[in-house]
């Protein structure tokens, strides 16, 4: 397994962290905002945790080998 730096991980956390932020906020959304609100915060908490997720595979491959 690759070793991860603290710098690494502290930005791993911030952007799960800013993820499940947005999902509670759309989580809490819904039912109470318009459609049009509702949807942009859905695309918000789609963003965020794809980037989350992004961010930690990237990490974790540690050599960084294209995808194809």
């Amino acid at each position: 397994m690759n070793k991860m730096d603290p710098a690494t991980i502290q930005k791993q956390l911030e952007l799960w962290e800013a993820a499940t932020a947005a999902q509670r906020r759309y989580a809490e959304a819904q039912g109470k905002v318009s459609a049009e609100r509702l949807g942009a915060l859905r695309r918000e908490a789609e963003f965020l945790t794809s980037a989350a997720s992004g961010y930690h595979l990237e990490s974790m491959m540690g050599n960084k080998q294209p995808r194809h």
